[in-house]
């Protein structure tokens, strides 16, 4: 079976401009077939009963070493089983059991502890492939505690639950990116941070290996985004900020501006009003650095007219 990637895209939009990063995390460890065959070995035998005559007892007498040496660990020489694969270590009857090596024809190879034939314990498996796992099994799957590391430099610690990444855990690409947080069945899920290569990090929460929930975001430019995230993209209220003293705070669909919201710019101007796709679309109120104000309607981004504005004084009113 082959190493499953557990891929998280991180894809986020702002206003002007689109960007996309995207981690790659291989991370699981490789899994071996179903279970070898073993030899055929000759079974152990017992006998019941009690009574009878002195060489009767004498046998039962030697049943019972018997069957209590068959659940005793044994150590056994090599044996090459029927499928080239090649065990050393400790049995009980027929099955490997205890401490042994087991290593298979294409180089992969185990060292660790066994019950009832089953890799369960802890050990170490060395993949073929350059991979390594070393921590907790059950029934031939990483279960536990363990460290996986590819032949590429990823590397995963953290819990395991039937050969996926289950509970905390940290998780570093071979690119340097690192991820910090709670897994479930493979996926990070909960509360995690995220820090990229190129200096860029999110706080905050994931659903199925993308950001998804409250969660803040910052580029390694100095732009930041605080607020709600839908599969890795800005979508709800938030709060975006940018290194040149611009800001925004309203809805966003889908990574851009859409819906009500206001625009801060770097200049001392401001727009308060409706979005859509990213640009000012529908009814909305400038107001310029000296404070001069206008009403109008606009479409992707240009004011297309001019909507009256009505102040009351006194004199518009009739006092009955």
């Amino acid at each position: 079976m082959p190493i499953t990637p557990s891929l998280l895209c991180c894809c986020v939009e702002e206003d002007h401009r689109s960007r996309q990063d995207v981690i790659e995390f291989s991370s699981l460890v490789t899994v071996l077939g179903e279970q070898l065959e073993m030899p055929s070995l000759k079974d152990l035998r017992g006998y019941n009963g009690k009574g009878g005559s002195e060489s009767q007892n004498a046998t039962e007498d030697q049943a019972e070493d018997s069957t209590e040496a068959s659940t005793r660990c044994v150590m056994r020489p090599k044996e090459t089983l029927p499928g080239g694969e090649c065990y050393e270590g400790e049995w009980i009857g027929t099955k490997r059991h205890g401490q042994g090596v087991m290593g298979w024809p294409n180089g992969t190879k185990y060292s660790g502890q066994w019950r009832n034939d089953c890799r369960h314990g802890t050990g170490r498996l060395d993949s073929c492939d350059g991979g390594t796992y070393d921590g907790e099994w059950a029934l031939n799957r990483a279960d536990g505690h363990g460290v996986y590391r590819n032949g590429s430099g990823s590397e995963y610690k953290g819990q395991w639950l039937r050969d996926l990444q289950h509970g905390n855990g940290s998780e570093r690409a071979a690119d340097g990116a690192n991820f910090e947080g709670q897994f479930k069945n493979g996926l990070k899920v909960g509360k995690g941070k995220l820090s990229l290569a190129d200096g860029a990090a999110y706080t905050g929460f994931f659903m199925d290996d993308h950001l998804h929930g409250q969660g803040s975001y910052r580029w390694h430019d100095g732009r930041t985004f605080e607020g709600q995230w839908v599969r890795s993209k800005m979508h709800g209220h938030g709060h975006f900020k940018w290194s040149d003293s611009r800001r925004y705070e309203g809805e966003y669909v889908l990574g851009q501006k859409d819906g009500h919201g206001t625009m801060h710019f770097s200049d001392g101007s401001c727009y308060e009003g409706e979005w859509r796709r990213g640009k000012q679309n529908g009814r909305g109120e400038f107001t310029n650095a000296s404070g001069k104000k206008q009403v109008g309607i606009w479409e992707d981004g240009k004011k297309i007219e001019d909507v009256p504005t009505f102040t009351a004084t006194t004199e518009d009113f009739t006092v009955i």
